[in-house]
């Protein structure tokens, strides 16, 4: 769909504005929790040079998730002493994982480059830690370490995230101190600046009135990752998520009790896991007043699939270390598991179309000469953002980008 869909509506009208690239303050100003700066340029990008149609943002977005399953694959390859079979299983794994359609909506939403992006960020700067020591560069993977945070914060707010458990994947790899130091330098310089001025969302609820909600805060985090399972074992998903706790929680304290027996790799899968869940605990504190229900946004399955991905890398890591004999049914379960996935396909397929027939329809309408508040919902909660954004986005689509355009 060429149409902007939710919140790009209201960038797009910025735009329109006279924002872009020279605005700090634009790129800097908070929209709802999140301060998007890097979503914000990519939108002005797509407008001034691509035609405006989101065409290059859902290039960007196939992009990132590329780069993300390169950088897995090729650590998996190049820096493991693992047996063929195995680094092939965990690379088939993350391919699974990072195109599965479950996170749906971060594949056919081109504004959602902003949720995907600080994936790819936390990923590699947890394999900067973890495989330090094959850094020909120490510095230079300490510096991808120290910037991956605040520049994924310009994505979602939970970007800065990455920097405390980097951190403390340091400290668990025991690298030299002065990068530890460096690193908690940097996340409290960046945390310092990010929430200078940092207003709470109208539609936030206060901490203490969160922290009365725990029942369904634990809920809420037990839907996040709980949902990749609906389709295949629906009821049920609540009940294999908080297994899976049960499992990390026992290959954590196994692979810290033993740490010089853990491989770079388990670090690092242990390190993804961590992220994920803390990622998954904060947006259920920052969502919960829309409901658990609302955890089944197939927009966090991109962070819920890692999860998953790298519980069972660890899974086939410790079986193989335990029973070797047994790989191979491990692996088989595996791909059981993956095909079932597969046969929910044609149905996500289907449902997809169907809703984005409904969105070019609704865009060819508001698009065309007469304005219709109706249609305009069927795109963004508020009709007048996008009635105000149309003129602007018509020229685009009308003469190309507009020569001589005021950028603030």
């Amino acid at each position: 769909m060429p149409c902007p869909f939710w919140d790009e509506w209201a960038v797009v009208k910025q735009i329109g504005q006279g924002n872009g690239p020279l605005s700090f303050h634009w790129l800097w100003s908070q929209q709802n929790e999140h301060r998007l700066a890097v979503p914000r340029l990519a939108v002005w990008l797509d407008l001034f040079r691509f035609g405006g149609r989101n065409v290059s943002l859902f290039v960007e977005i196939f992009l990132v998730q590329l780069l993300h399953l390169g950088a897995i694959g090729h650590v998996i390859e190049r820096y493991t002493e693992e047996p063929v079979a195995l680094k092939r299983s965990l690379q088939g794994l993350f391919a699974f994982a990072v195109f599965h359609p479950n996170q749906i909506e971060n594949f056919t939403w081109a504004f959602q480059i902003g949720f995907v992006w600080p994936f790819l960020l936390a990923t590699l700067a947890l394999i900067a830690v973890a495989f330090f020591e094959r850094w020909r560069h120490p510095a230079l993977a300490i510096t991808l370490a120290v910037l991956a945070p605040i520049t994924a914060a310009l994505g979602v707010a939970g970007g800065l995230l990455i920097a405390p458990v980097s951190i403390v994947l340091a400290a668990a790899k025991r690298l030299p101190g002065r990068y530890i130091a460096a690193l908690s330098g940097a996340f409290l310089a960046s945390a310092v600046a990010y929430l200078y001025g940092y207003r709470r969302s109208a539609t936030d609820l206060p901490a203490v009135a969160v922290l009365s909600h725990a029942k369904d805060l634990f809920v809420y985090f037990l839907t996040y990752f709980g949902a990749s399972w609906t389709r295949i074992l629906p009821h049920k998903e609540r009940t294999i998520a908080c297994i899976s706790l049960i499992a990390y929680a026992a290959l954590l304290i196994g692979r810290v009790r033993w740490a010089s027996k853990t491989s770079d790799l388990e670090w690092f899968l242990l390190g993804e896991c961590t992220l994920m869940l803390a990622t998954a605990l904060l947006t259920a504190f920052g969502r919960i007043q829309f409901g658990v229900g609302q955890a089944f946004a197939s927009r966090y399955q991109t962070p819920a699939m890692l999860y998953w991905s790298g519980l069972a890398g660890l899974a086939l890591i410790q079986v193989r270390r335990s029973w070797p004999q047994r790989l191979a049914i491990a692996q088989a379960i595996l791909l059981v598991v993956m095909l079932a996935s597969i046969a929910t396909f044609p149905k996500a397929w289907r449902a997809t179309n169907g809703r984005a027939a409904a969105l070019r329809s609704a865009c060819q309408a508001v698009m065309g000469p007469n304005f219709r508040p109706e249609d305009a919902r069927e795109l963004y909660e508020n009709p007048e953002v996008i009635r105000e954004a149309r003129p602007f986005l018509r020229k685009i689509w009308g003469r190309g980008s507009p020569k001589g355009a005021v950028v603030k």
